[in-house]
């Protein structure tokens, strides 16, 4: 795909997979705190102690959430060696927290997601009262996924219209290829 030049950031995609990174090992940081400050106030018989063991074991709950959901949606990649070149030249649409390559939608949030284009069905962009619009992916089983969202006025119109591009480009370059086999 082309890249928009507004959009293309080249250090962008590899970047993403760097936040994410530095975002878990400051979690597991504050976790480990949570622990230590504890257990040491739970051995000084400190009422408190038990409070942070109680923040401990749900931030590590959480934690543990997010790194099973994020490998189950790196387990959506077929090739991960061909994902990181895809990654570093990634377009990225900041305002919805998108990253867009060759072969896939990557999501920053609200969770880490991946959506491989070639498994989608097609993607469909839903209008609600004329104030806002949405995007989504729809795969083979009819579950519609939101990639983004713009309300009127809020001044990531242009962002969703590139973005809508570049999906219908994908998709009938997709499509042609299959009605020509």
């Amino acid at each position: 795909m082309k890249q928009n030049a507004k959009s293309f950031r080249p250090e962008s995609g590899e970047k993403l997979m760097e936040r994410q990174d530095e975002s878990m090992k400051t979690s597991r940081i504050v976790l480990a705190g949570l622990g230590v400050t504890g257990v040491i106030l739970c051995a000084f018989r400190i009422r408190v102690g038990i409070l942070f063991l109680i923040m401990f074991a749900l931030l590590g709950w959480g934690i543990y959430s997010r790194i099973r959901s994020r490998q189950r949606e790196l387990a959506k990649i077929a090739d991960p060696a061909a994902f990181g070149r895809q990654m570093a030249n990634a377009a990225e649409y900041a305002s919805f927290g998108l990253f867009l390559t060759d072969e896939y939608v990557v999501l920053e949030h609200p969770g880490f997601r991946v959506y491989p284009l070639k498994d989608m069905a097609k993607f469909e962009v839903g209008i609600g009262g004329g104030m806002h619009k949405a995007l989504f992916l729809t795969d083979p089983a009819g579950v519609r996924h939101k990639i983004a969202e713009v309300s009127k006025g809020s001044g990531s119109q242009s962002e969703f219209d590139g973005l809508y591009q570049k999906i219908r480009d994908y998709f009938h370059a997709r499509d042609d290829a299959a009605a020509a086999e």
